[in-house]
């Protein structure tokens, strides 16, 4: 079983269209590694007969919920972030039935299941998420003290806004930021109002050329 899930995560890594496609021959795939580890057969089977879970659902991802679990629990032991990090929110393709696919019409794939990760500029890792946390004042301050810098968008008259942020109307083109214990809060006019809060960066603007 070891090999078997050694493979579904070098899979993630090297993309092919179809399962036996990791067992051809042809010159343009020919991922040996997969032909010396098991058949293709006996994997096949595997994948069709894997059953991970006996017992009452009380959660909709209650049948893998050991498997992500313990995932998660060896990525903190073995994998240490870098500086640079960022929140992503890929959408991978499913139109079968599902509890919670999502539908969002302006992803390349609209309908299918929506991860949350966290990929680090300096690695291929992914770490999964368990929930979206939107970013909000409170989280930046907490994150600052654990010596960590978030920047990211806020939403519209979010809990602890700034009142002189949340009050200010603005032209195109137009900011205004309040800087207080360390934390940035900005709004910046464009087609729309937009919210910027950061522990790193002031509210300074930095032109750069277009090349």
């Amino acid at each position: 079983m070891k090999l078997f899930f050694g493979l579904i995560f070098h899979m993630g890594f090297v993309k092919l269209n179809r399962f036996k496609d990791y067992w051809k021959n042809d010159e343009y795939f020919n991922q040996t590694i997969f032909r010396k580890a098991i058949s293709r057969n006996r994997f096949m089977l595997i994948l069709r007969m894997l059953c991970v879970y006996v017992g009452p659902v009380t959660c909709s991802y209650e049948k893998v919920k050991n498997i992500i679990d313990h995932f998660n629990e060896k990525m903190i032991s073995l994998y240490y972030p870098t500086k640079k990090l960022t929140i992503d929110e890929p959408m991978m393709l499913w139109r079968g039935r599902l509890a919670f696919r999502q539908y969002m019409k302006r992803k390349r794939h609209k309908y299918g299941l929506k991860f949350y990760s966290l990929p680090d500029q300096m690695a291929v890792h992914l770490i999964m998420l368990k929930a979206a946390e939107i970013t909000c004042k409170n989280l930046v301050e907490k994150l600052y003290v654990h010596k960590t810098f978030c920047t990211g968008t806020l939403r519209e008259k979010r809990q602890n806004n700034p009142k002189e942020i949340e009050g200010s109307k603005l032209k195109k083109l137009e900011l205004c930021y309040v800087h207080k214990n360390n934390i940035c809060v900005l709004k910046w006019k464009d087609q729309r109002d937009i919210r910027v809060i950061s522990s790193k960066y002031n509210g300074n603007l930095e032109y750069t050329p277009n090349r």
